[in-house]
């Protein structure tokens, strides 16, 4: 289920991206530079996801598990 709704979301958003800028996709743009753009906007959306990862999703977690870690640290470290 993972894989297929990774795939879906790909699909979904090239889908939105070739709506919203035809010219981009479109059939005057050369092989070349249809794939160069197809990389840029899969490196940015790889870098805005995990930022916003790192965010919201990581900082909730660490936030929620630092006063148990530091605890555990602070036991370790007294003698």
């Amino acid at each position: 289920m993972g894989r297929a709704s990774l795939i879906t979301t790909a699909v979904v958003f090239l889908a939105i991206g070739v709506i919203i800028s035809p010219e981009t996709f479109g059939p005057k743009s050369t092989a070349l530079s249809t794939y160069i753009k197809l990389a840029h906007l899969l490196g940015f959306s790889i870098a805005f996801g995990a930022a916003l990862w790192v965010t919201f999703i990581g900082g909730i977690i660490m936030f929620n598990g630092f006063l148990w870690l530091s605890s555990s640290v602070e036991n370790f470290f007294h003698w």
